[in-house]
């Protein structure tokens, strides 16, 4: 039980009334803080006042409690700004007929000097710039006064500030304790998903070389029968092991068909869990940290950062992509097939003849026996320098996102 000895309790309905004063509690607090508090009756105000003086000592999770303590010192920043303002506007006033004086000083002393070498003397002129002078003096006091009002404004509105941003920050503590297990989900749906986007293009290549594969056998069936007259009962193996191997490749193009499909329904799971369950926290959240850039002298960007921070694990690979191989574009389906020395050798001596070359982007024979052992590619795989870069730019993506998301390597099962 919650006990407040020093404050006169009002009857509840009148605390309802002053809290629910719009039509729900959302609308309530989305009004500017101003308005809210204006709107409450004097009683509640008063009310209002004294609960927030004392509501330092009370131990109240409530969120609801909490939005309208940061309406309360929202409005306090709000009404001291505006009168610092107002005591701006007059230091600059009188500094402004501080310069004016001193305009008008310089005038008189200098025309006083060019006449007296004349043989003039204006004791009038010099009882002007007495007058001048004390007004000065006075506008000098005035000044220090008004500044000395303006520091203690901008105080009065700093500790609220620091009220109001100690609230607000407990309750993003809040929603992003509710965020993170769902994000964490997210993070680990979408490496799954990154991983079986490599897998896809790691099978649809292997498809491609055993298509590639059975279109030579078949190329040499041809031969033999029609260049060497060898009859189909001397050639039935190799029909034999082109029948198997058609119905492997065709197995193949359906588990390429199927992984496309899974992987559309993992992004629609991400998509549903993203929108559902921690889009509603992360708007909430975003509420409360606009609340702290309000009244900021140099508030943080925050879309920049987050883009800065995505670009921390794809910036190299888009790097490669475009620096490296840059001819490797599919242009025919007969595109010639490369072992993977071949390919490797090539990638190894265009990054090494590029200006800037990151040591850690060449292929040594430790991180190709990593390639392959996560890519379940066989040693003598072939394929086209196209599809090599295609897949090599992927297992790398998979590889960053993996380390920046969880700090780990990531490697073979």
């Amino acid at each position: 039980m919650v006990i407040i000895s020093t404050v006169n309790i009002m009857p509840l309905d009148i605390v309802d009334r002053a809290i629910y004063a719009a039509e729900d509690v959302q609308n309530f607090f989305d009004r500017p803080a101003k308005e809210v508090f204006e709107s409450l009756s004097g009683k509640a105000k008063d009310f209002a006042t004294d609960v927030f003086e004392h509501v330092e000592k009370m131990q109240i999770g409530d969120r609801i409690l909490g939005r309208l303590k940061i309406t309360y010192n929202q409005f306090w920043v709000d009404k001291h700004d505006e009168k610092a303002n107002l005591i701006k506007d007059g230091i600059n006033k009188v500094g402004g007929r501080i310069s004016e004086l001193d305009e008008k000083s310089v005038e008189i002393t200098s025309s006083m000097q060019e006449l007296s070498g004349r043989g003039v003397i204006t004791p009038s002129l010099q009882k002007r710039l007495n007058a001048i002078e004390k007004e000065k003096i006075r506008l000098e006091f005035d000044k220090e006064k008004k500044q000395a009002r303006y520091n203690a404004r901008v105080e009065k509105k700093t500790t609220f500030i620091e009220k109001r941003n100690a609230i607000a920050d407990k309750l993003i503590e809040y929603y992003d304790g509710r965020l993170e297990p769902i994000e964490n989900k997210i993070s680990k749906l979408q490496l799954s998903a990154d991983v079986m986007e490599l897998d896809l293009k790691v099978d649809e290549i292997k498809h491609k070389d055993s298509v590639a594969k059975l279109d030579e056998i078949e190329e040499i069936k041809k031969r033999l029968e029609t260049k060497a007259g060898v009859s189909r009962k001397d050639i039935r193996e190799i029909e034999r092991h082109l029948k198997t191997g058609r119905k492997a490749a065709e197995k193949e193009q359906k588990d390429v068909f199927d992984l496309r499909l899974e992987i559309i329904e993992q992004k629609e799971r991400i998509q549903q869990i993203d929108e559902k369950k921690a889009e509603p926290y992360r708007t909430k959240r975003e509420q409360f940290e606009k609340i702290k850039e309000q009244n900021a002298a140099n508030p943080p960007n925050r879309e920049a950062l987050k883009q800065r921070d995505e670009a921390r694990y794809i910036q190299g690979v888009k790097d490669l992509e475009e620096k490296v191989m840059p001819e490797a574009i599919e242009t025919s389906s007969k595109q010639k097939l490369w072992d993977l020395d071949n390919l490797v050798e090539n990638w190894n001596r265009e990054l090494t003849n590029l200006n800037g070359v990151n040591a850690r982007d060449i292929i040594k024979p430790r991180q190709l026996k990593q390639f392959l052992r996560i890519t379940d590619f066989p040693e003598d795989s072939r394929m086209t320098t196209a599809n090599f870069k295609d897949v090599y730019l992927e297992y790398k993506r998979v590889l960053w996102r993996y380390k920046y998301k969880t700090g780990l390597i990531l490697d073979a099962e």
